[in-house]
């Protein structure tokens, strides 16, 4: 309970609470709930069971404060700084090298993208580079070249672009991926998910790319005995000379709830919880309508095309 009285000190005040003194009403549980908004893991890899970080592999802003006169936040250009951000969350997310993730940022790769090629002598040369997407937005271009500088004579090995990852396995092996890519030549690519300390491939699937933009569904399934606590690799790479060109690469587990993670789900639900706002706040500040209007026309088109 709350009561104001004035005092003969002005300048001061004094509060006093006596716990035996109860209120005759009763707070409604219906005015609380839980506050939701995008903002760190809340729902990216957090709410949401999307396992890739940066699946559309668009132009990454690290922030750099939220006075931006236009509302949200500044997008962070000092190298030093954007570089201990990105230090910083490989330690977080115990990556092998978070080092081979600034140097593929600061030539051309989405940020959490890094080349990927062969290790042994069958080298090639990866060169990564944005692009433009099928409704404007920043693609990745993937180039894999023979490396004219190793002599030995044969094919040439793999290449592409991949990412770590961590895999719900704890619940299912299956995944369901989607991938909106074109060719500027056409081409084949591989996608794989292998255990990172392991030299054999868990699971891979073969994906056509034409001229045009094509949008592929399909599924990914590990095996039994794939480790559940090991760090896995995601990758789209070609086994000869290629140029293509890839907007998004989604990838879910199969038993997510309309792109929801199960496990948090779950623990909703246990929680009890009255009320659930979504979205609000930043979220709410930094929202253009148009943005809206795009992204439900290109899920749409998408849905068409699968």
């Amino acid at each position: 309970m709350l009561q104001h009285e004035p005092i003969a000190v002005p300048g001061e005040a004094r509060l006093i609470v006596d716990t035996r003194v109860r209120a005759t009403h009763t707070v409604n549980p219906w005015l609380y709930g839980k506050f939701c908004e995008h903002l760190g893991a809340n729902i990216y890899h957090g709410m949401e069971a999307q396992i890739l970080l940066n699946c559309t592999l668009a132009s990454w802003r690290f922030a750099a404060g939220d006075d931006h006169p236009d509302g949200g936040v500044r997008a962070e250009s000092d190298r030093h700084r954007f570089t201990e951000r990105i230090m910083a969350y490989g330690r977080r997310q115990a990556w092998p090298d978070p080092d081979r993730i600034v140097e593929a940022y600061l030539h051309g790769s989405a940020f959490a993208w890094y080349p990927v090629s062969d290790a042994d002598d069958r080298l090639v040369t990866v060169q990564l580079s944005p692009d433009i997407g099928p409704h404007g937005e920043r693609a990745q271009r993937v180039e894999v070249h023979p490396d004219l500088s190793n002599a030995s004579p044969g094919p040439v090995g793999s290449g592409g672009i991949g990412q770590w990852v961590y895999l719900p396995l704890h619940r299912t092996k299956t995944f369901q991926y989607r991938l909106v890519g074109r060719a500027i030549i056409p081409c084949e690519i591989e996608l794989c998910l292998k255990a990172v300390d392991s030299p054999e491939i868990a699971t891979s699937t073969r994906i056509s790319l034409g001229s045009d933009w094509h949008t592929v569904p399909g599924l990914l399934t590990l095996p039994d005995d794939a480790p559940a606590e090991a760090l896995y690799q995601f990758s789209a790479t070609s086994a000869a000379p290629a140029h293509f060109v890839l907007d998004r690469m989604l990838l879910y587990p199969s038993d997510h709830v309309g792109g929801a993670d199960p496990d948090v789900i779950r623990m909703l639900r246990e929680a009890h919880l009255p009320l659930l706002r979504w979205p609000g706040g930043n979220f709410s500040s930094g929202y253009h309508w148009r943005d809206g209007v795009v992204s439900e026309f290109s899920i749409a088109n998408e849905r068409l095309a699968a």
